[in-house]
């Protein structure tokens, strides 16, 4: 299997690694800049590596929330792949907050106790406001709950 620094192009590695010059992006910005580099190969390679995700989600001692909403994008990534192109804008950001709770270059690292994690969330939850109609309908056509307090 290739490693995360092989699964990702060269240009998408250099955004995450980058720190932004000047003032800092909107989450908003940041997030939809980064997924339009995201590429079909990776999205297909990141398939493999969802039960690292996984893995890396249930031994966090983050907040319940949290696990369910990077969970609820793990789910709809992996039944989206073959969707029709007009989720394709769905399934770039939903990749590139999987890569970014994966990858290794937060901005806040994720070892610091008690906020580690904020940065990843703050991608996930922008993620989910931009396309909660498209992921509210992909749980209601499956006649699942929607979690609550997502």
């Amino acid at each position: 299997m290739k490693s995360r620094k092989q699964l990702l192009s060269k240009d998408l590695l250099h955004y995450l690694r980058a720190l932004p010059e000047g003032a800092a992006p909107t989450t908003t910005v940041y997030v939809a800049k980064g997924a339009e580099l995201v590429t079909a190969e990776e999205m297909t390679t990141l398939r493999a590596l969802l039960p690292e995700i996984r893995k890396k989600l249930y031994r966090l001692t983050a907040p319940e929330a949290f696990v369910q909403r990077v969970e609820l994008l793990a789910v709809y990534f992996e039944e989206m792949l073959g969707a029709p192109a007009s989720a394709w804008p769905a399934r770039q950001q939903t990749a590139f907050a999987l890569l970014y709770f994966l990858k290794g270059y937060d901005r806040i690292p994720d070892s610091i106790p008690e906020i580690g994690y904020v940065d990843d969330a703050a991608v996930v939850n922008q993620v989910i406001e931009n396309h909660r109609e498209a992921l509210l309908t992909h749980w209601t056509h499956r006649n699942w709950g929607w979690p609550a307090g997502i």
